[in-house]
């Protein structure tokens, strides 16, 4: 998964390379029977060493299709969610005689990210532990651009109805904590990931600036101005306070980035040392020698 951030995927790996990998919850995808049976049979942390056979692109089209996979049952649940909330907001909008369909799509927007992230999926960390690590491809993963495209459209369509683009911005940075939160207290089998808040809060953003543009451009008024901005700015302090208390107080932080990289560092240290090895091995007994296993 390396690869998918780097300019070049050669700087990873290559056909004919050895390399090591350590089994992770972020491993799984949809797979065939017999390769999620050998994968169940591996524990985390294991490593794993072999030779690269193939090199398979893993975009964002294969992430979306592994996370739906990863969380069973999921469109099920949006539909039954997405029935539940949309519904009701219909009628009710309908019987004060309010625009229903930006509402409606609202709502089932809600839907989808309750089901998205709070339903329990086969991953995560430890129950109140949140992942701190801050990568540097931050913004660039596919992962971190399916975050920012997950909050989005909700802010895009809230600015429209509510006309109160800096609320809606704090409301959908509130959210994203909420749902990080969850995630961390939960027994979801969900990850907490500060890069997840971040790039959440970043969609959340470009969907509010999108949505003012739009009313911008339509020559719709906005309210009061002045009073969006006095609910937004005290919102965005509440949530920032309410979430790092939480945060400072009982959750625990694990720096997933910096592990990675400290195993990474021992695995090639290792690799390193089977190559010095085996070149030791071929100068004493042979350039024919073959070194099948080291202690």
């Amino acid at each position: 998964m390396d690869g998918s951030w780097r300019p070049r995927f050669a700087d990873v790996a290559a056909v004919g390379q050895r390399v090591t990998a350590e089994e992770s919850p972020q491993t799984w995808t949809r797979v065939r029977s017999e390769l999620r049976a050998f994968l169940k049979r591996l524990r985390r942390g294991e490593i794993l060493a072999g030779t690269v056979a193939a090199i398979k692109r893993f975009g964002v089209c294969n992430m979306i299709e592994a996370s739906i996979a990863a969380v069973p049952g999921l469109i099920v649940s949006f539909l039954i969610l997405a029935a539940l909330i949309a519904a009701p907001t219909a009628l009710v909008a309908k019987a004060r005689k309010k625009p229903w369909p930006l509402r409606t799509a609202l709502a089932v927007y809600l839907a989808g990210i309750l089901a998205v992230t709070l339903l329990p999926g086969d991953a995560g960390l430890q129950s109140w532990q949140c992942d701190t690590g801050a990568p540097t491809h931050l913004f660039t993963s596919a992962s971190s651009l399916l975050n920012i495209a997950l909050f989005v459209p909700g802010a895009l369509l809230a600015v429209p109805l509510f006309k109160r683009p800096v609320t809606v911005a704090a409301a959908f940075g509130a959210l994203s904590g909420a749902v990080e939160i969850a995630q961390s207290a939960g027994h979801l089998g969900r990850s907490c990931s500060v890069t997840d808040l971040a790039a959440n809060a970043t969609g959340a953003l470009l969907g509010t600036l999108a949505g003012a543009l739009w009313i911008y451009r339509r020559r719709q008024s906005q309210g009061r101005p002045l009073r969006d901005l006095a609910w937004g700015m005290s919102l965005g302090v509440l949530a920032v306070l309410a979430i790092g208390g939480v945060f400072d107080s009982r959750i625990e932080r694990v720096n997933i980035v910096a592990i990675d990289d400290q195993k990474r560092a021992l695995a090639e240290s290792a690799v390193q040392a089977d190559e010095w090895i085996t070149t030791a091995a071929r100068g004493v007994f042979g350039s024919d020698t073959q070194v099948r296993e080291t202690n």
